[in-house]
């Protein structure tokens, strides 16, 4: 394996700074999946290290904590900036996109048979890939935030257990869509080599609604699901809030590149929602043993303006605030 000197190098560099507990460093090296547990740290650590200079936050740090619990976490700790992946969440992705997932019926009720036939992997490789750049883009945001709750560690802790505070979740729809950017900017890059850049209306459908499954069966894969639907309430916004932040932002943010590459989007923003819920459903027909996609789409369409107040509350708090991950994004993108 390439990177496991490196990785191990680092992370006792982090335990001799009492950052991180020795015990508590996870070496995959004779794990299951340990290629992909050491091509993830390769790719990560070379993003975090390539981001010093544009968001300040040298050193940073990626490393596997030995907890079975499904949860990340970011942190700035003794003048380092850390980002942990918990083994327990790595195991349930490789798991459930690597063996469980099959998208072969999704993709033939959408009729994406052509689309998936130029791809360079299977569909449920690149879902999963999705979900880990989700995962490490949004704690990588909470690093640029630099907010003072990262010197407490921010978990992912998708079931939001905690007190309210609406900084909190200002701050989590924040790197929710830190983390849409990058996704974005990783599909269109994928995008242009499988498809020679030629987008077709149905292409770029294709990719929204594969992105957005993927993080829709990422979100609601957790406890959170199953709380009632909640506002002004614990440390993160509701799953299903998030969700509907995230597709919104993603929709609105590929349209605009494509503006920029002088291409127009034909398809209606609600049919890529729809179709993204109609291949969630198919494909995680077997996945669960309750279904919370369903549940999902019930309080989508009953609550659907009051979400949408909600996050456009969060969007309005958020304005013309230059200490926020996507501002510092977009400014370095000016630059």
């Amino acid at each position: 394996m390439e990177h496991i000197e490196q990785y191990l190098a680092k992370s006792k560099r982090l335990a001799d700074l009492k950052i991180v507990d020795q015990q508590s460093i996870f070496d995959y090296s004779d794990a299951k999946f340990a290629e992909e547990y050491d091509a993830n740290y390769g790719f990560y650590q070379k993003n975090l290290e390539n981001a010093y200079d544009k968001y300040l936050i040298e050193p940073a740090s990626v490393f596997y904590r030995s907890s079975f619990s499904i949860n990340a976490y970011a942190e700035k700790s003794n003048e380092n900036y850390v980002i942990c992946f918990h083994m327990g969440l790595m195991h349930y992705l490789f798991e459930t996109f690597l063996e469980k997932l099959d998208c072969s019926k999704g993709v033939c009720e959408l009729n994406y048979e052509e689309e998936v036939e130029l791809l360079d992997n299977p569909l449920e490789i690149i879902m999963y890939q999705v979900c880990v750049h989700f995962t490490f883009y949004h704690e990588m945001g909470h690093l640029v935030q630099k907010s003072d709750s990262l010197k407490s560690k921010l978990y992912e802790s998708l079931s939001g257990e905690g007190n309210f505070n609406i900084e909190r979740h200002i701050l989590e729809l924040d790197a929710d869509e830190f983390s849409a950017r990058f996704i974005c900017n990783h599909m269109f890059l994928y995008g242009d080599r499988v498809f020679n850049e030629d987008y077709s209306d149905k292409r770029i459908e294709f990719m929204l609604v594969y992105v957005c499954s993927s993080i829709l069966i990422y979100m609601l894969s957790f406890g959170g699901r199953n709380l009632p639907l909640y506002y002004k309430e614990r440390t993160h916004p509701h799953p299903v809030i998030r969700v509907m932040s995230f597709i919104t932002m993603t929709v609105i943010y590929v349209v605009d590149v494509l503006k920029q590459r002088g291409i127009e989007l034909n398809t209606e923003p609600k049919s890529i929602v729809d179709k993204a819920l109609i291949f969630t459903n198919i494909v995680t027909e077997n996945l669960y043993e309750e279904d919370p996609i369903e549940k999902f789409i019930h309080e989508k369409d009953e609550h659907q303006a009051e979400i949408v107040a909600y996050i456009l509350e969060l969007k309005a708090l958020r304005e013309n605030r230059n200490d926020l991950a996507l501002s510092k994004y977009d400014q370095t993108v000016k630059n």
